[in-house]
């Protein structure tokens, strides 16, 4: 029986051993293990492993999790990736469904059976989100809230220029998976600066949940001010 391949991408090495021990079983072998992306796309560009377990929020250096999996997906698109991430946000993890993962589990209970059960099911062309659907509308279907309806209405309310530089900072970051207190640590403020910024920058914009930043990245990113 031909072993499932696959390989996994996280920018934290300790974390990155732990998935590999978890995965390797009987019928799953890991072929390799990268830390940054960079090196992920260069042993694809030459081999073709069945599947990718990717961490979501990689190093603020690499690329966001959204525009990896949307990468990933086009160029590869035989390659099935399953995301393993501590967000929780079902608004998010419909993103990460739409760009084109397979899977998703939750790093506070990413257990080997778990995993195994997630990577056969990605195998065989299903979908796995704490349990296996045969297809994304199903997914959607049980999840009601991990589809956003009205995107359209909320980017109708939308004005980036009204941000100020430092509070679109703020933004870009958060959208790249940074944490609150990473951001801080990169601009040197504090965490309560930040936060005061973010929740300024959503008022501004009109939203009421740091989900609906995502439905208007792709407007965020147009009206790039650094």
């Amino acid at each position: 029986m031909k072993k499932i391949e696959v390989v996994v991408l996280d920018d934290h090495s300790i974390i990155l051993s732990g998935i590999e021990k978890e995965l390797e079983s009987t019928h799953v072998s890991v072929l390799n293990s990268y830390t940054n992306s960079h090196d992920l796309k260069k042993y694809l560009a030459a081999n073709t492993p069945d599947i990718i377990v990717m961490d979501y929020a990689l190093s603020p250096e690499d690329l966001d999790g959204l525009t990896l999996i949307k990468d990933l997906h086009k160029r590869y698109n035989k390659l099935k990736i399953l995301v393993i991430s501590a967000y929780s946000d079902l608004a998010i993890i419909g993103q990460i469904f739409r760009c084109g993962a397979k899977g998703f589990i939750s790093k506070k209970n990413a257990k080997k059976q778990q995993l195994i059960n997630a990577v056969d099911a990605i195998y065989k062309g299903k979908y796995y989100f704490n349990q296996v659907f045969d297809s994304l509308k199903k997914l959607e279907f049980h999840y009601e809230s991990i589809t956003d309806n009205s995107p359209n209405s909320i980017l109708s309310n939308v004005s980036v220029s009204d941000l100020s530089k430092k509070e679109l900072e703020v933004i870009r970051c958060f959208l790249d998976g940074l944490t609150v207190s990473m951001i801080a640590q990169k601009y040197n403020r504090s965490i309560k600066t930040i936060s005061g910024q973010k929740q300024t920058a959503l008022r501004k914009l009109g939203l009421t949940a740091d989900h609906q930043l995502f439905i208007i990245k792709d407007e965020i990113l147009k009206n790039e001010k650094i």
